[in-house]
């Protein structure tokens, strides 16, 4: 399935079908309500021998401005297993969410679904209070080799090449191998930040 959000192609080739006209779903976003990501997959599983039309609409409760426009499986995704992938990049839902696909008046066949994605946007933060003053550290040197480009956190989920971290009870740098570098110049000042560092 080649698309932008590449659902697994296996998971495509199946699909719920609402034979009497919707399809409803009822559920608990653990760690909501809140800001996510949500994206459902739709694609015929079978051809069809006589011309019919699949044509519904979204309807969440309590959130109108989220209910799409009509999703015409036909017109958006032409023929058997084509992919039609509407959805939201940054939608606020609640913990318990409840929705329905609704078959239009002019829908020969009800709704189908064959997966739908919900992720919550959570905020990462950096593992260690010297993140910041690392990250400005290395940023001088970025052209001087990868070292200074490993990029993230220095000490989380493990620790760049050239710093080594303590392990409690907060992640600190305690030591940077500035060794063959080939630096110049003075004192870096992101050094003063780096309370806990002990060897150099």
């Amino acid at each position: 399935v080649a698309t932008s959000e590449r659902p697994p192609e296996k998971v495509m080739q199946t699909a719920v079908v609402g034979t009497l006209g919707e399809l409803t779903y009822r559920l608990n976003l653990n760690g909501f309500p809140g800001d996510g990501w949500a994206f459902s997959y739709f694609a015929e599983i079978e051809e069809s021998v006589v011309p019919e039309t699949r044509k519904f609409k979204l309807f969440i409760p309590g959130l109108p401005d989220v209910s799409k426009a009509t999703v015409d499986v036909g017109e958006n995704a032409p023929g058997k297993l084509r992919l039609y992938q509407p959805g939201y990049y940054n939608v606020s839902l609640p913990f318990v969410l409840s929705f329905a696909f609704r078959k239009t008046n002019d829908s020969s066949r009800g709704p189908i679904l064959n997966a739908f994605e919900i992720y919550k946007y959570v905020e990462i933060e950096p593992g260690s209070p010297d993140a910041l003053a690392m990250a400005s550290l290395a940023s001088r040197y970025t052209s001087l080799g990868d070292w200074a480009n490993e990029g993230g956190d220095p000490c989380w989920p493990s620790p760049w090449s050239w710093v080594r971290c303590s392990s409690e009870p907060q992640l600190r740098v305690v030591s940077i191998n500035l060794s063959g570098k080939n630096l110049t110049g003075g004192v870096p000042p992101e050094l003063v930040a780096l309370s806990f560092l002990a060897e150099m």
